[in-house]
């Protein structure tokens, strides 16, 4: 809750500082202080989806919700890209269940990287509230490994469980958003509402078991198609996993312009 509290600070604490540098009341929208054809923009602000990361406590988050250029190629038709990239990670160490003698340590992590490029059609060229429609198609990569180590006293025995997926994504982001321009600077908070249609591909997990019982090694290699702690997913000496997924997402953002 405490990065969720600091992140809406510095979206207010931003609007408000270069609205009173353009010597206008925070807010105060005036007319035709918009770009057009040849303008480019930059604008930074974060998603619903990852703002969920972020405000977890339990979860360390490093990342960049979103870095985005755009290029006006009509006063109403605008191309853009945007670079998303974050990273999480947990760790856990503690002692093994009663009646056992060692110890238990357990790391987890999750990355995504995506760029997204992505079309914005304008309704009109003079109103105050832009309205726009577009699409962004995403590709990237996202990782997941869980390395999980227990360690016995006797004999030295240990067992150690290592599950990762490195997955290809693809898909298409349709949106609708709303901008306001802010006092005579080149500048405007959006928001957009849309879907988040995407595909993985090699979506499975693999895992690698590495054990000592009684002094006795062994290993072995299996998928499945996803993790659960009951182990309620088949175990597949070889598998081809698609998967797709479909939500809604909201995101807010703060647009610079310039020639």
């Amino acid at each position: 809750m405490k990065k969720l509290t600091l992140i809406f600070i510095i979206v207010f604490t931003s609007v408000s500082f270069l609205s009173a540098q353009d010597g206008q009341d925070t807010l105060l929208f005036r007319k035709k202080i918009r770009p057009v054809k040849g303008f480019k923009g930059i604008y930074i602000g974060t998603s619903y989806q990852l703002v969920k990361k972020m405000v977890d406590d339990s979860t360390k988050f490093v990342g960049i919700p979103l870095i985005n250029g755009k290029y006006y190629l009509e006063d109403n038709m605008v191309i853009r890209a945007e670079i998303s990239a974050y990273e999480t990670q947990q760790k856990f160490a503690g002692k093994s269940a009663a009646g056992e003698i060692g110890r238990n340590t357990q790391s987890k992590s999750d990355a995504e990287y995506r760029l997204t490029l992505g079309f914005e059609y304008h309704f009109s060229k003079e109103n105050i509230i832009d309205i726009y429609t577009g699409i962004g198609i995403p590709l990237g990569i996202e990782r997941e490994a869980i390395f999980n180590t227990t360690t016995y006293n006797t004999f030295g025995d240990y067992n150690k469980h290592d599950i990762t997926r490195t997955s290809f994504i693809y898909g298409f982001e349709p949106h609708l958003g709303i901008q306001a321009f802010v006092g005579k600077l080149p500048v405007s908070v959006s928001v957009e509402w849309g879907l988040r249609a995407i595909f993985t591909a090699n979506a499975k997990y693999k895992h690698k078991v590495n054990q000592s019982i009684s002094g006795v090694k062994s290993s072995s290699t299996y998928y499945t198609e996803g993790i659960d702690e009951t182990g309620a997913f088949v175990n597949f000496t070889d598998l081809n996993f698609r998967k797709f997924d479909i939500g809604s997402d909201v995101r807010v953002m703060i647009n610079i312009y310039f020639k």
